[in-house]
């Protein structure tokens, strides 16, 4: 996952940033305490929000405990008096997502990129190995989504749809293995399913540009293809706002049929104004561009 899914911050209460916080903090002790020291570094807000809809959706972490940041002891943070389940399924998560993440980076990047890549592959494959102990399946749906994302990219006019499905069906199953029954089965898959979506294509949005320059694949390359990103950023921009708002819909619905126990507010926060405000900020802020209705008619 990618570090695309955040709250708005201004617009949570403090005690419910205090909460957020101190989900984010527990999972990096998690990490400490499962991987070792270094592996905090690969902390996510991705997969801080995996954890808080395991947590919600099980009732696990409704207190929270002060305690001693590892990194600064002189500050004092909130940590979960509970939920260690879904902090263990989240820090494995991160530890499967970033090993893989490395093996792609290391097949794409340039020789002397490539080269200090792999300096951090023995570290990864050493938390991989600890994690493979008791969360295999959650490395075999990782490794297939990866298989199937290489895949789908060696084909150049694969869709924006078949290249989302991959990260969209590992989110899928991610999801699933949280219900109780098959209703909840088919709730919790179909929000993963386009949150999945969402992740990959706002990556994609995000490196657009620079995906066309140096000839990398991109699936909305393809979909605009014959149109001039210089002359037209803004359409462009529509256009990504368009299919990303189409996937956003579908993950809502779903989400107002889950019952979240615990951080339900938090969790709306970060699904009804946090995404959206990072899909402003990638297609239209970072590239000096205003999302108004007037510039939408030229």
């Amino acid at each position: 996952m990618f570090g695309y899914i955040l709250p708005d911050k201004p617009d949570l209460r403090i005690k419910e940033f205090e909460a957020y916080r101190g989900v984010y903090c527990s999972l990096c002790r998690r990490l400490g305490k499962d991987y070792g020291v270094f592996s905090r570094l690969i902390l996510s807000y991705d997969c801080t929000f995996y954890a808080m809809v395991q947590m919600s959706l099980s009732g696990s972490c409704p207190q929270f405990q002060k305690g001693r940041c590892p990194f600064n002891p002189t500050k004092k943070c909130n940590y979960c008096a509970g939920g260690q389940d879904a902090l263990r399924d989240a820090a494995a998560l991160a530890v499967f997502t970033f090993y893989y993440k490395l093996l792609d980076d290391i097949s794409d990047s340039a020789k002397i990129k490539a080269l200090l890549k792999k300096m951090l592959r023995p570290f990864a494959a050493h938390w991989r190995k600890k994690a493979l102990a008791g969360y295999a399946e959650m490395d075999k749906v990782v490794s297939e989504m990866f298989t199937a994302q290489l895949q789908a990219e060696k084909d150049p006019a694969c869709s924006v749809d078949c290249a989302a499905h991959p990260t969209a069906v590992m989110l899928q199953k991610l999801m699933e293995r949280l219900a109780k029954d098959q209703t909840q089965t088919r709730v919790y898959g179909q929000f993963g399913y386009y949150l999945g979506k969402w992740v990959y294509l706002i990556d994609a949005a995000d490196d657009l540009e620079k995906d066309q320059k140096r000839g990398g694949f991109n699936p909305f390359v393809h979909d605009i293809a014959g149109k001039d990103l210089q002359a037209a950023p803004y359409k462009v921009s529509l256009y990504c706002n368009e299919v990303l708002n189409l996937n956003a819909s579908m993950l809502l619905s779903a989400f107002y049929l889950m019952e979240f126990s615990v951080f339900r507010e938090i969790l709306e926060n970060i699904v009804e104004k946090g995404m959206p405000q990072m899909q402003r900020k990638v297609l239209f802020e970072k590239k000096g561009l205003t999302p108004t209705a007037d510039k939408a008619q030229a």
